[in-house]
């Protein structure tokens, strides 16, 4: 970023570079934002201020295009990251659960046909013993 301020030696006005980065991650994200701008255009996002008024408020920056660009491409890139990392994490809890879900619903329907089929064997049991006395009784008969 430039600006124009005096030296302490001299009354005249000269060109300097001021950084409106207050700690050590907004130094990282800058630096982060300038290697992605590079990969996709040769932009540095340099703003010239024309006062020191103006680096003390920098409410108005104006951006071409070219930088506009670059930083919707970044923003739209970082917001894909993460939400591909939220959604890979919201389906795997999701099958998670189904998987476990289904596997306690094949564990009570294995334990509901194994009592159903010892059921089973128990009715048949009973009715050839029926059928058997039932033929017993009509050849007496």
């Amino acid at each position: 970023m430039s600006c124009f301020s005096s030296t302490p030696n001299t009354a005249a006005k000269t060109k300097g570079t001021i950084s409106l980065l207050s700690t050590p991650e907004d130094q990282v994200e800058h630096n982060k934002n300038r290697v992605a701008s590079a990969s996709v255009s040769d932009c540095d996002f340099n703003y010239t201020f024309e006062s020191m008024a103006e680096v003390e408020h920098p409410g108005n920056v104006v951006l071409d295009d070219t930088n506009m660009k670059a930083i919707k491409i970044i923003v739209q890139e970082a917001i894909n990251n993460v939400l591909s990392i939220q959604i890979k994490s919201m389906i795997e809890t999701i099958i998670t659960r189904v998987v476990d879900g289904l596997s306690k619903s094949i564990e009570c329907i294995e334990l509901e046909n194994k009592s159903l089929k010892s059921e089973n064997r128990i009715l048949t049991e009973r009715l050839v013993k029926v059928e058997n006395t039932l033929d017993a009784s009509e050849q007496y008969s």
